[in-house]
């Protein structure tokens, strides 16, 4: 009522009325709740928001009022509005004078979906610094995408945002511990101020090729023939691929050798010797290469020397066969030494006749008699062996333990006869053997009967 009459005082008094100012409305969009501001001369103002894009119909129906005398700069609309356009605008009190009308777009939801869309994959490693590339999508559009690193408590942002799409961004590694694995994300950030997380990916920091161990063979071992090598790598996941060096001891010329790989050694190739082993190793992400720590190998493929010194071939033997022999190793040492038989005509089944002493002593009565072959054979502490004599050449002995069949004579003078002088021939039967050289007549004189003398009269040979 005031206002009335002092708008009508003014039109008696002849003073030319003045129109109060409209405001002028701008609210930032999108935003999560209506935030207004205007230019404001003196006076009430109501807020009116109105569902929908503008215009609304009605200064009086088409809107809710949200508040009474607001803060005179600016106002927040308090109400949880759901996503979508509103309309405000600013009447002053009584609608007599009323802002324009600003279309509002309301947002509060994150941007969705956000992804890496480019490797590195999941678990990678790397060891420069690694390029990004990430999507999102939004309705109201995306403002930024930013790199989060996780420090062990929070994430935290990391290098530039990139603010248009494609979205590239880089995991940088400056500051990064290699042997590492650190886990990292991508933010989207909309034009609301919502934001948008991807999935965490891990990526491991692998600056290095740690080296590799030799676990296999033991260090100061000796070996032959065909070997395995073992090793180990803490190289994390990463493929690491080794080569195996060699080089004599001690002389520091280490190179590719035949038959050796990083897994196995086929000695047969190397000289017989001390070698000195290394592992060169190199990760699939092209680190600078590492050695491990040589191992030393003796190699021994060549048997022992050996010279046994037997009985002439096919001699006859009884009782006690001595075979006396020289041997030695000039790698590694010589492990054992064995004199063996084997029944001639037989099947092949060597066996061991004496596996001590030099020279061997062999009681050949503990076999039967017969043909046997004779052997020496020694083997060094590598397994390598030698044999002599070197098949098929053989040694042959006859053992014969066996006395002769006792002969027996016939056409004997009577017992006590006398014989005249002259020549007296005596059959006999018997006295056969395998081995018999001769049959001998023997006579005892009456008077060495006492001495037990026998006196050998004539020989036969068959």
């Amino acid at each position: 009522m005031q206002r009335v009459l002092l708008f009508a005082s003014a039109l008696l008094l002849g003073i030319p009325a003045i129109a109060a100012a409209a405001p002028a409305l701008t609210i930032p969009t999108p935003t999560k709740a209506a935030h207004l501001t205007w230019t404001l001369g003196t006076g009430d103002y109501d807020v009116i928001r109105g569902d929908g894009a503008c215009p609304m119909t009605s200064p009086t129906t088409a809107g809710t009022v949200l508040a009474v005398d607001p803060d005179p700069t600016h106002f927040t609309d308090p109400a949880s509005l759901g996503d979508g356009t509103y309309c405000y605008r600013i009447d002053d009190t009584g609608a007599v004078e009323s802002s324009n009308e600003v279309d509002v777009v309301v947002d509060n939801t994150a941007p969705n979906p956000v992804a890496l869309s480019s490797p590195p994959a999941n678990g990678a490693h790397v060891n420069a610094d690694t390029s990004l590339t990430g999507t999102a999508s939004d309705p109201n559009g995306i403002q930024s995408i930013q790199l989060q690193v996780f420090d062990g408590s929070v994430y935290v942002d990391t290098g530039a945002a990139d603010t248009g799409s494609p979205y590239n961004l880089t995991f940088p590694v400056a500051g990064l511990v290699d042997g590492t694995t650190y886990t990292y994300r991508l933010k989207a950030s909309d034009d609301a101020g919502n934001t948008g997380f991807s999935t965490p990916r891990t990526l491991f920091y692998d600056a290095v090729t740690n080296i590799s161990v030799i676990t296999g063979p033991p260090d100061g071992s000796a070996q032959h023939g065909t070997f395995a090598i073992t090793s180990s790598n803490s190289d994390g996941a990463a493929p690491v691929t080794s080569s195996a060096l060699a080089s004599p001891h001690l002389a520091n010329t280490y190179a590719a050798r035949a038959g050796l790989s990083a897994t196995s050694w086929a000695s047969t190739a190397a000289n017989d010797g001390v070698w000195d082993v290394v592992l060169s190793s190199q990760d699939t992400l092209l680190n600078p290469a590492s050695t491990s720590a040589p191992i030393t190998i003796t190699i021994d493929n060549t048997p022992p020397s050996l010279s046994p010194t037997f009985p002439a071939d096919n001699s006859w033997v009884t009782g006690i066969l001595s075979v006396p022999y020289t041997v030695s190793d000039a790698t590694t040492s010589v492990a054992s030494v064995a004199l063996q038989y084997d029944l001639v005509g037989g099947s092949v089944t060597w066996t061991n006749a004496a596996t001590s002493g030099n020279p061997f002593q062999w009681n050949t009565a503990g076999v039967a008699d017969g043909s046997y072959n004779l052997r020496v054979i020694a083997t060094d502490t590598e397994g390598n062996q030698s044999t002599e004599p070197v098949s098929p050449a053989t040694t042959t002995v006859r053992i014969d333990n066996t006395l002769p069949a006792i002969p027996v004579f016939s056409g004997l003078p009577a017992n006590d006869a006398t014989i005249g002088i002259g020549e007296m021939v005596i059959p006999y039967t018997g006295g056969t053997d395998t081995n018999l050289v001769n049959v001998q007549l023997q006579t005892q004189s009456q008077l060495q009967v006492a001495g037990n003398q026998w006196t050998a009269r004539t020989t036969a040979t068959s």
